[in-house]
């Protein structure tokens, strides 16, 4: 107790308190706002850079292939050519996925099966083939097909064929390979050679050509039996396009087989070339298209369910605050499965979920209904909130003027109602245009390759480990979407706040219609079937999906316990760092005598809550990663301060309003009867807005916890709970991925209500 004593007298002297304050500002400045914003800087700074691999005339090609399934398997080589007929070692560009210099894991390496291969010219055509590679001591090879830049419509090969093992029939030697199943086939063409391990059809012995395509055998006689032998068969079409199989061997000799069987060939299944400016210039049109679209239904919606909640009051009106308040606390990666299973339709190779409604394949319609799921309380909130402070005696005045229900409502209370209107419209466009792991979690559902841009930072971020030319294009596109996010918020307040709405003339028959009768039910059993129906139903639909019959063993689940002990961990970390650091900042900004600089922090406060997180976390990622003053090599590190800066402004904002409404004379009065300042904060101030201290905890832990973009942007290796989700769902592994969903959502809601009773209890 004596300790205790001792040090909050030592907090409470004057010298103490005014360092402690310089100490949170100078944190927010340089280790919150400037990472957040840096990427900024970086664009300008490198705009040569970007100008060479963005702004002129080049390409990115998105190319996709099947998983190697060879036991030991190394790494993949993407190889590209503008000679149709080129073989991988003539290339002239080349992206190794595997490890090198500890730069990625080999189970990672073996699972990324896309890439984005930028900068290429414009002016030229592409083509592109595969090569696996094993870990063997040869490092053997075996090529894919080739595809060309545009889907291969209009250059492809066969696809591949795999070799199997060599047969010894009395001497001789049987040799059989799969069927080609190309429709425009030639010939099968079988090489063999004596001298060369890993050799290249064109530098071995053409033994045989088959014409025939079900003739998928040879047999080789009167080899010399002193010699290892080694095949490979090549497919080739109508064209003269060949594709070649993996290699095989025979030794005649006594002693063990000699090891010298190749990868079994992977499948080239997609290339798509867009312009590198395109490709972001299309994904920045779809976030911003959906985050419009979204904030308007909610706003028609959302407006007349917070006003029933108001001034109606409703018994069941706490019951529905819970309600309306659910998405919030649900993991992002989980609602955006869960809304993509009830309203997409789902891949063939998935099971018809029970009860769907599989209405649509089209991603920004599918967005849309998802975004109104995720903002729909960031809408009604707000709107309720300033609904509250608003006396109604105007309202009752202009009635008994004769004025109806609508139109005072219209005309008397809409126009007093900006600031709450603009704050839920500001909520709402930065929640929609910010989300990314549900919109990964969705999109990929659907199996589309169209993204927005929060998914396409994700994805480059991801790619950009095996080709680095991606960083300018990545930059420039956290760039641009974090300026056009401040732009498009900014023009929403200015509307919101100078436009002369509502209009002033009154209708009064048409108006009154409107107050009586049938409409106003209607209105409200609408608001009451959109809550239930568009935004609860898709977000608890995964308990069902998940319930289904499976063959998920508990086994399958070990990666989620993992993944959740990381998400965990961090959200616990970063909602004390937070608390910390943020209710000292509410109270600079609430109390500071000096209204300029309390106006300006106010302001730097709220910018990492408009920016969108994958940008942000790019934005950090590039921070930490140029400087050397502060070495911050962790991923747990990094993803810390990342997650730190998006939900930083969540507990100043919760802090700053409550303070606002709370009179400064209760902190005087304890002031003048001898209380220092942390003890009159402590006895006086923190029991009147511990809740509000609350809320900001709560909505720290439950944004940390499910964060997927920031993530992904600063560190692609790491694996918390919705990456890992996400990661399942791009695997097709969908009932585990449902039951993952399940499963977190449950944890979630338990730690909520664990750390709502610890800061009760505490307080």
């Amino acid at each position: 107790m004596a300790l205790g004593k001792t040090i909050l007298d030592i907090l409470s002297k004057r010298k103490a308190v005014k360092g402690w304050y310089i100490f949170i500002v100078v944190f927010f400045l340089l280790l919150i706002l400037l990472p957040t914003v840096y990427v900024l800087g970086y664009v300008v700074t490198g705009w040569g850079d970007i100008s060479t691999h963005v702004l002129s005339d080049t390409d990115s090609s998105t190319v996709e292939w099947s998983e190697s399934e060879d036991a030991d398997f190394l790494r993949y080589e993407i190889h590209a050519s503008t000679d149709p007929d080129f073989y991988p070692d003539d290339s002239t560009l080349r992206i190794v996925i595997g490890p090198r210099n500890g730069e990625v894991s080999l189970n990672r390496a073996r699972t990324t099966t896309s890439i984005i291969v930028s900068g290429l010219d414009s002016k030229e055509d592409y083509f592109f083939r595969v090569r696996v590679v094993d870990n063997s001591s040869l490092g053997l090879g075996t090529v894919s097909n080739g595809k060309s830049e545009d889907d291969g419509n209009s250059w492809h090969t066969p696809p591949p064929l795999e070799l199997f093992l060599p047969q010894n029939e009395s001497g001789s030697i049987n040799l059989s390979w799969t069927i080609s199943e190309d429709l425009d086939f030639d010939a099968y063409e079988v090489y063999y050679s004596n001298q060369t391990n890993g050799f290249v059809p064109g530098i071995g012995t053409l033994n045989e050509t088959i014409n025939t395509t079900y003739q998928n055998w040879t047999l080789f006689e009167n080899l010399n039996v002193s010699e290892v032998h080694y095949f490979r068969v090549r497919v080739i079409d109508s064209d003269g396009h060949w594709s070649e199989s993996n290699q095989q061997c025979f030794d005649f000799g006594p002693g063990p087989p000699v090891d010298c069987a190749s990868p079994r060939p992977v499948t080239l299944e997609y290339v798509n070339s867009q312009s590198t400016l395109g490709t972001i210039v299309n994904a920045v049109v779809l976030s911003f298209v959906v985050a419009v679209v979204a904030t308007l239904i909610n706003f028609v919606v959302g407006l007349p369910l917070a006003w029933y909640l108001v001034r109606k009051k409703p018994r069941w009106k706490d019951s529905l605050d819970t309600l309306i308040d659910i998405p919030l606390a649900f993991p992002t990666a989980a609602t955006g499965f869960s809304a993509a299973l009830f309203w997409g339709i789902t891949p063939d190779i998935m099971d018809k979920p029970i009860g769907a409604l599989s209405l649509t394949s089209s991603p920004t319609l599918l967005l849309i209904l998802l975004m109104v799921v995720f903002s729909f309380p960031f809408m009604v909130r707000p709107l309720a909130s300033i609904l509250e402070e608003l006396d109604v005696e105007y309202e009752t005045v202009a009635r008994t003027c004769g004025a109806s229900r609508f139109t005072a409502a219209r005309t008397i209370t809409l126009p007093m109602f900006r600031a709450g209107l603009a704050t839920a419209v500001t909520l709402c466009l930065a929640k929609c245009i910010s989300e990314t792991g549900g919109v990964m979690a969705a999109l990929a559902v659907i199996s589309s390759r169209e993204v927005n841009a929060t998914a396409l930072i994700g994805t480059w971020k991801s790619a950009s480990v095996f080709n680095s030319s991606l960083v300018a294009g990545l930059a420039f596109l956290s760039f641009l979407l974090i300026l056009l996010a401040l732009l498009l918020i900014g023009i929403a307040k200015l509307i919101i706040m100078r436009a002369k709405l509502p209009i002033k003339k009154v209708w009064p028959v048409f108006e009154r219609r409107l107050s009586r009768g049938w409409v106003p039910k209607a209105k409200d059993v609408i608001a009451f079937l959109f809550l239930i129906l568009i935004v609860l139903l898709p977000a608890f639909y995964i308990f069902g999906y998940a319930a289904m019959p499976h063959d998920v063993e508990l086994a399958d689940l070990s990666g989620l316990w993992n993944s959740m002990a990381y998400s965990f961990l961090v959200a616990g970390i970063v909602t004390v760092i937070v608390l910390v650091i943020g209710v000292p900042m509410g109270i600079l900004i609430a109390r500071s005598k000096n209204k300029k600089i309390a106006s300006v922090l106010d302001v730097l406060a709220n910018i990492p809550f408009v920016v969108p997180t994958a940008a942000l976390g790019f934005s950090l990622g590039l921070f930490w990663s140029s400087q050397d003053v502060i070495p911050v090599t962790s991923g747990v590190a990094i993803i810390i301060m990342a997650h730190i800066a998006f939900t930083y402004p969540y507990v100043v904002r919760n802090v700053v309003g409550a303070l606002q409404q709370l009179s400064p004379e209760y902190e005087e009065t304890a002031r003048t009867l001898g209380a220092k300042p942390l003890q009159a904060f402590r006895r006086v101030t923190f029991p009147l807005i511990k809740m509000s201290i609350l809320s900001g905890a709560i909505m720290t832990f439950t944004r940390s916890l499910g964060e997927t973009g920031a993530t992904l942007a600063v560190s692609p290796e790491a694996i918390t709970a919705p990456v890992y989700i996400v990661s399942l769902i791009r695997e097709g592994s969908y009932h585990i991925a449902g039951i993952a969903s399940a499963i977190l959502i449950v944890f979630s809601f338990i730690a909520i209500l664990l750390l709502r009773y610890i800061i009760k209890r505490r307080g």
